[in-house]
């Protein structure tokens, strides 16, 4: 408990006999009111980083703000597996995904205010492919003028798709069913 409260959330520690994983306990945030704060401010100032802390109540619903919310996320990866975070909801209007590969820092810009050829892949939510074997910190800066919620999952790359398979063959037999009841 205390380390949370002084360091934020828990780091994740991904095993391999675990497909997917949802990080609400494993997200710090920290409110920007002022809407002013660059990335490299965000990651060179202790004062700021300290400021960071676990999501109430493991919470990924902060409600309406005006505010910029920035999440960060600590990922411990010795898996060979590719994993992607999924985050499950498509009304953020700005989403800035920050993620460090080979020594820099990738950005990728993105929301419903956005192309939908921003997205890294190409999904009605937001996906984010991570490098197999990767140890880092990720960020996201979210700016929306609808509810602020945050409700990322971390899946295996093979299982993400293995689901969503099933979930679409749902769907299609669903409007399926529709289109015979229909034709009566």
């Amino acid at each position: 408990l205390c380390f949370r409260q002084v360091f934020g959330a828990v780091p994740l520690v991904l095993k391999n006999n675990v497909d997917s994983y949802n990080l609400s306990r494993n997200i710090s945030y920290f409110e920007d009111n002022k809407n002013k704060l660059t990335f490299k401010k965000i990651i060179t100032s202790p004062s700021i980083q300290k400021k960071f802390s676990p999501l109430p109540n493991y919470e990924t619903n902060l409600g309406l703000s005006h505010s910029t919310f920035w999440f960060k996320l600590d990922i411990r990866n010795a898996q060979k597996a590719q994993y992607i975070l999924h985050l499950d909801k498509t009304w953020l209007d700005n989403i800035t995904f920050f993620s460090k590969e080979s020594g820099e820092w990738k950005k990728t810009v993105t929301g419903d205010r956005h192309p939908f050829k921003t997205r890294p892949l190409d999904h009605p939510t937001f996906l984010f492919p991570l490098k197999p074997g990767a140890q880092s910190v990720y960020y996201f800066k979210i700016k929306s003028m609808d509810t602020i919620s945050i409700p990322l999952v971390l899946h295996k790359e093979a299982s993400f798709y293995k689901k969503e398979v099933k979930t679409f063959s749902l769907i299609i037999f669903y409007y399926g069913m529709l289109l015979v009841m229909f034709s009566y």
